[in-house]
């Protein structure tokens, strides 16, 4: 958890320079030692997440020496970025911070999509840094 939630910020740290920071938010350019308790937890809230969205596309995950990248379809990623963003939203209104501009539906939402977008697409990136291989649940090689 330690060493993936801060690959989740730097991801969209990367993707706010790619956006031009529309959310005009100052953790765009944070180093993660800069920043807050509450924006760690957030990061480390979407690593937590992994095995759910996973799940709602029917893969799970398994160890591996050397793990394959696996690549989400278009469709997959539409759907886990819109489950992203309502992941998201909730953990913003549990934790007092419910004025964020962005807690919106996802259909009121225009480029900043890209950065539920980009926290799905580095999840199989993320996981195989640490030796950790996404695949079908049927496969029969043994699941961690």
């Amino acid at each position: 958890m330690e060493r993936l939630a801060p690959l989740v910020h730097q991801a969209y740290v990367d993707k706010q320079a790619d956006l031009r920071n529309p959310t005009q938010s100052a953790l765009a350019t944070a180093a993660w030692d800069e920043m807050s308790e509450f924006y760690q937890a957030s990061n480390r809230a979407v690593v937590r997440d992994y095995p759910v969205k996973l799940a709602l596309v029917g893969l799970d995950w398994r160890r591996s020496d050397n793990p394959v990248l696996h690549h989400l379809t278009d469709d997959q990623v539409s759907l886990l970025a819109e489950a992203e963003h309502r992941r998201w939203s909730h953990f913003q209104r549990r934790n007092g911070a419910e004025g964020h501009s962005f807690v919106k539906p996802w259909s009121a939402l225009g480029s900043e999509r890209g950065l539920d977008r980009s926290n799905v697409e580095m999840m199989a990136r993320a996981l195989a840094a640490e030796g950790i291989e996404i695949g079908d649940p049927a496969d029969t090689k043994e699941l961690a």
